[in-house]
């Protein structure tokens, strides 16, 4: 896994959602997990995705918008980079 300089914002435009944004870079797999609870030790996957090949130089910055519903949410990314 690859540093993320991963940030999080609230936005209610149009809904309320959390959105999070980091760093990546090309042709790695993305991965955001949540929890709800501070005291489960298990990560539930809220989404994945491999970053494309891109005509930008490394990093490269995306960005994710979740839906603010149900119980507050603690974020985790995992970038996996492929050698």
């Amino acid at each position: 896994s690859a540093p993320a300089n991963f940030t999080l914002t609230m936005t209610n435009q149009p809904k309320l959602a959390a959105v999070l944004k980091w760093q990546t870079t090309t042709n790695a797999t993305n991965y955001v997990f949540y929890k709800t609870n501070f005291a489960t030790t298990n990560w539930t996957l809220l989404t994945n995705f491999n970053t494309p090949a891109s005509a930008t130089s490394p990093p490269v910055t995306v960005m994710i918008s979740d839906p603010v519903a149900g119980p507050m949410r603690t974020y985790r990314v995992r970038v996996d980079t492929k050698h």
